[in-house]
């Protein structure tokens, strides 16, 4: 079983649990177009935009994984769906896109997914939310202890 854990240590080399604590499970993205959208564009001569990188945080209460909806934008995607989402502010409507999310340096395989929501993370540093709906395929360890997370897929 594959596995990807990470911490984040200060300048001597130890661990900090508490930047754990601060900056929450985040791991590197690129968020792209899905590959059969991809090999559709290919095949009409277009071009494919290149992938978005960025910063995701792995999130248990999200049901449904988010995109900053200006990358969605700017990979020109097309939307596929509206939902209702639950937020800390309420209920929100948001548009469903498919999108490729795939994590560089890891050993996380690339996802395609036909449903993520277009939110609004730039505020925060963040690209994408990870949620239940892709956590499902991994079992997550958090060791709030030790200051560090681990991935098991």
């Amino acid at each position: 079983m594959p596995v990807f854990s990470r911490s984040w240590p200060d300048k001597s080399g130890r661990v900090d649990p508490n930047r754990l604590r601060e900056s929450g499970p985040l791991l590197q993205v690129e968020i792209s177009v899905p590959n059969p959208l991809a090999g559709y564009l290919s095949k009409q001569g277009y071009d494919i935009p290149a992938p978005i990188p960025g910063w995701a945080l792995i999130d248990t209460g999200a049901s449904i994984t988010g995109v900053e909806v200006a990358v969605l934008s700017d990979l020109n995607l097309p939307p596929v769906d509206i939902t209702t989402v639950q937020t800390p502010s309420g209920e929100e409507r948001q548009v469903i896109f498919p999108c490729c999310i795939s994590f560089p340096g890891t050993p996380i395989p690339p996802l395609d997914l036909n449903r993520v929501t277009g939110c609004k993370l730039k505020r925060q540093g963040l690209t994408a939310i990870i949620g239940r709906d892709v956590l499902k395929n991994f079992q997550l360890v958090y060791n709030g202890i030790d200051g560090f997370w681990t991935l098991a897929f």
